[in-house]
């Protein structure tokens, strides 16, 4: 088949530029990214060869292949803003949710080797936790004669919330020729299939809660 990457999205918008001491942004999304080919940079198998990766090398490597690509999140709501008091203290808010990516049963290939081929239909494995953030930050100017310093504190992740972003989707290292009778089962996705006992645990959680201190000083 030829290679396929469809996106489709609505976006609604609202923005107010800064007056009576206040700006605001936010927008809510909702798309759907499907198709075999996730573009220059292939997350399933980690390959990072612009325009050489190995999708569409072998024929049963496209076997369940076209999908809910790995990038894909169905919702997505963002809103930032800032206001300025009176004695001169900026405070900022940034916060997102946003739902989670398509979790796919990944097999191994004889001749390309582990997570190349997909054992059930691509992203049909429910999807990553949903992840909800705010950030604040605080701005203090002191006016110095002609000179201003700028007293900064940032706040990320304020409610600490450790999300798995990434989650083991390895299923499989068998190729189908090393199931009984040298060819995979119909039901290969069943989990008396599962040869990979950590499928689906996370690999990597959204950073914690940090904190950035910073000086400036203009003229």
């Amino acid at each position: 088949p030829t290679a396929e990457r469809d996106y489709d999205g609505i976006e609604l918008s609202f923005s107010k530029r800064f007056s009576n001491r206040w700006q605001g942004y936010a927008s809510l999304l909702w798309s759907d990214l499907v198709g075999n080919y996730e573009g220059l940079y292939s997350r399933d198998n980690q390959q990072i060869d612009p325009n050489i990766t190995s999708k569409f090398d072998l024929p049963e490597l496209l076997d369940n292949a076209y999908g809910t690509l790995q990038n894909n999140r169905e919702w997505q709501f963002k809103a930032f803003g800032s206001y300025r008091f009176d004695f001169g203290l900026v405070t900022g808010l940034n916060m997102f949710y946003v739902t989670g990516n398509p979790i796919s049963k990944l097999g191994a290939d004889r001749s390309y080797g582990l997570d190349e081929r997909f054992v059930t239909p691509r992203g049909s494995e429910g999807t990553t936790d949903s992840w909800l953030n705010f950030d604040l930050s605080f701005s203090y100017p002191i006016q110095l004669g002609n000179f201003q310093l700028d007293l900064m504190l940032d706040i990320f992740n304020i409610a600490d919330n450790q999300v798995a972003v990434e989650v083991d989707q390895r299923w499989t290292t068998l190729d189908p020729s090393d199931y009984p009778g040298g060819e995979a089962p119909e039901n290969e996705g069943a989990d008396i299939w599962q040869e990979n006992a950590t499928w689906g645990e996370p690999l990597v959680y959204s950073p914690p809660r940090n904190f950035r201190v910073g000086v400036r000083f203009a003229w």
